[in-house]
């Protein structure tokens, strides 16, 4: 993978049915060279799938992100496996770790009782001797109330979510131009997410999550976040900003390890930085989004 593909992914991130030609009016390439990369990038499984799902706002949830540590009694793959039965789990990542077991855990909670719940099934795995939960402030999106013919549209997005428009109306029986106006209704409404969900370490990059402590007395989470941008715009991908306490998880993805150790080391010596610990994922282990769950309840209703 080069700095290119990295920018596809992120334009796939940010609106997965965003057309090669877009895509290639951006990275000055043409839309046939685009389409190569996507289907290289599907074919190595460094782009597992495309997701259409409700956003956090429509399903009425917050992202949490915990840290597990474990005494490494466990087997990996049946302990990753035990936890991502939990219908809040939607992503797994193992990290790099000298003793005992150490995991990144991505879920999605609806309300306190169920935030309770999550941390009580964390605490009481069987290996598990710490845990770090963070409920995140993430981009949540708006509610809407999703009408009929929205969801006859839906209906298609959510199980190909880059199906064209002129296969949708066919299958549907609607003329083109409806469906176009459609899901312009829909990406401009906000209620739903298009995005694709990524294992970047096929693609021989390291995804690393700095955990940094930002000095509340001088700083605040947007100046990190704005320094980690101007700073590192290609290598620095999202941060997961913890709502209690004045910590940002900082997603980078890098080629090699020397590389995070560079960046480590000059972002622990920004004046906004109180501690910095460094977080190697070496797997994703994805799993079913809520919101797609959801919407496929709500397809039930309507029909």
């Amino acid at each position: 993978m080069d700095d290119i593909d990295k920018r596809i992914i992120l334009a796939l991130d940010s609106d997965c049915r965003i057309t090669y030609q877009k895509m290639a009016d951006k990275l000055d390439l043409s839309a046939n060279a685009v389409k190569k990369r996507v289907i290289k990038l599907m074919e190595q499984g460094v782009i597992d799938r495309f997701i259409t799902t409700l956003n956090f706002e429509m399903i009425d949830s917050d992202l949490l992100l915990a840290i597990i540590q474990t005494d490494g009694s466990e087997f990996e793959e049946d302990f990753i496996e035990e936890v991502g039965n939990n219908p809040s789990v939607i992503q797994m990542s193992s990290i790099a770790c000298g003793k005992g077991g150490l995991y990144a855990v991505f879920a999605v909670t609806s309300g306190l009782p169920a935030l309770s719940d999550f941390g009580t099934f964390i605490r009481t795995l069987a290996p598990v001797t710490n845990s770090d939960i963070h409920v995140l402030l993430y981009p949540r999106g708006h509610k809407i109330t999703l009408t009929k013919l929205q969801l006859r549209v839906v209906k298609y997005l959510v199980d190909n979510p880059r199906i064209s428009i002129m296969e949708i109306a066919e299958l549907a029986g609607m003329s083109a131009r409806r469906v176009r106006r459609t899901i312009a209704e829909l990406q401009e409404g906000g209620g739903i997410l298009f995005a694709v969900l990524w294992n970047l370490s096929k693609g021989g990059l390291n995804e690393v999550l700095l955990r940094i402590e930002w000095d509340e007395k001088n700083s605040d989470h947007e100046v990190v976040i704005d320094w980690l941008r101007n700073e590192y715009p290609l290598e620095f991908w999202s941060p997961f900003v913890s709502a209690a306490l004045p910590v940002v998880f900082a997603r980078f993805v890098v080629e090699d390890l020397e590389a995070i150790e560079s960046i480590a080391r000059v972002v622990k010596r920004a004046p906004f930085v109180k501690s910095l610990s460094t977080l190697v994922l070496y797997s994703n282990n994805l799993f079913d989004w809520p919101g797609i769950t959801e919407l496929r309840r709500l397809f039930e209703d309507s029909s």
